[in-house]
């Protein structure tokens, strides 16, 4: 087996072994011998993830009071209150007070006045193309029929690269839910070999440790476009944890402080801010721009979309009456 090969068996393993799956259940399914099952497994849970370096050491000793971020200290103090991210102030300093300083002295600012920490995960790696995870949060405050309402805040990210899709709809329908869908696999232009979904019931009618109830129009959308659905286990927000903070990037960087007149205005504004922020940052996990990794490495790994759009159909229980006849919506 070459080493591409034994590392791509590895990476299925260890992901049906986070899925609850049984060595033997495993062993069925790949042909790996449970002995060989249980040493990658082993491997996989000692490939911690190393602490993020924040700058050199001699950069740590140096005094707050000589950072550029001084004279910006009540603005600062000030988006702290708001739980704005240090990339977030660094965007609005630069925009709004011709900011000359880099990201890491923002960062390191930041983290000089907050005694936030953050709990560690295991990184679960993916191959370029391979996979994609959904879920839907909170969009910003948007006015309908002159009231105020937060609507749902829809995002997919490709696992490998981190590129993401963002939009936001008033309702989470299964209708609804596939047409995000569609319009994440456009943006791409392709679609992944797996989803990653949360027990959504537009996606999962019934959560099982092992075999979850699908809805079957998301089965047939899935067999539409080529992707299998991968349900996440019940409240483990962990094994979709790409998708969780790309929800929150979202809310944290390009939502949170604003209202927004109308839903397409939010969905402008979104478009507008992936295409100028969120793709080209330097992602904190993987250090490159997602555009880049997207575009030399992933792009070409996922597959087309197909022709047509997908011709959504709605299932139910109907009672047949005596002559024959059936009723749906009165008729």
């Amino acid at each position: 087996m070459s080493r591409q090969q034994k590392m791509e068996k590895k990476i299925l393993i260890t992901r049906l072994h986070a899925l609850g799956w049984s060595f033997r259940k495993i062993q069925q399914e790949t042909g790996v011998h449970r002995e060989t099952i249980a040493k990658y497994i082993k491997e996989s849970l000692l490939e911690q993830e190393k602490p993020e370096k924040i700058g050199q050491a001699k950069d740590s000793e140096k005094s707050s009071s000589n950072s550029l971020c001084v004279p910006f200290d009540n603005f600062i103090k000030e988006c702290l209150l708001k739980d704005l991210s240090a990339q977030r102030i660094y965007q609005d300093l630069v925009k709004d007070h011709s900011f000359h300083g880099s990201y890491t002295s923002v960062q390191r600012y930041v983290r000089s006045r907050s005694s936030e920490s953050k709990d560690s995960y295991f990184r679960i790696h993916t191959l370029p193309g391979e996979e994609a995870q959904v879920d839907f949060g909170q969009g910003a405050p948007t006015f309908i029929d002159g009231k105020i309402s937060k609507p749902w805040l829809f995002t997919m990210v490709l696992g490998y690269s981190r590129m993401l899709y963002a939009e936001v709809v008033w309702h989470q329908d299964v209708e609804t839910f596939l047409r995000c869908h569609e319009r994440g696999f456009l943006f791409f232009v392709g679609v992944p070999l797996i989803i990653r979904l949360d027990n959504l019931k537009s996606g999962v009618l019934k959560a099982h440790l092992f075999e979850p109830e699908l809805n079957p129009v998301y089965v047939d959308f899935s067999n539409h476009y080529g992707f299998s659905p991968l349900p996440c286990l019940p409240a483990t927000p962990e094994h979709k944890g790409k998708v969780e903070a790309g929800v929150k990037y979202v809310q944290n960087n390009a939502l949170k402080g604003k209202e927004f007149a109308s839903l397409d205005a939010q969905n402008t504004y979104l478009r507008q801010w992936t295409h100028e922020i969120a793709q080209q940052r330097i992602h904190g996990t993987t250090k490159k721009r997602p555009i880049e990794m997207f575009e030399n490495e992933e792009r070409q790994a996922l597959k087309p979309c197909p022709n047509t759009c997908y011709e959504y159909f709605r299932t139910g229980l109907r009672s047949v009456h005596m002559d024959g006849h059936v009723e749906v919506e009165r008729a």
